[in-house]
């Protein structure tokens, strides 16, 4: 995969979780989960996206059934 014409270290990554998502709890999550992606995966902040996608607990399987 490249990123910017640069075939150095990327993501494209998708953030799934359950309720509570909002522009506030983003704009405070970013900072510390961008930081743990670079020291953790070694993948610079502006060489990655992360969307993120709210999943009402209806539309989600697991263990044969869903959470809502």
């Amino acid at each position: 995969m490249t990123f910017g014409g640069s075939g150095e270290p990327c993501a494209n990554i998708e953030l799934h979780y359950f309720g509570n998502v909002s522009a506030e709890k983003n704009r405070e999550m970013a900072p510390r989960l961008c930081q743990f992606i670079e020291s953790e995966l070694g993948i610079k902040q502006n060489r990655f996206y992360i969307s993120v996608y709210d999943i009402q607990q209806p539309y989600c399987i697991w263990d044969g059934k869903t959470f809502g």
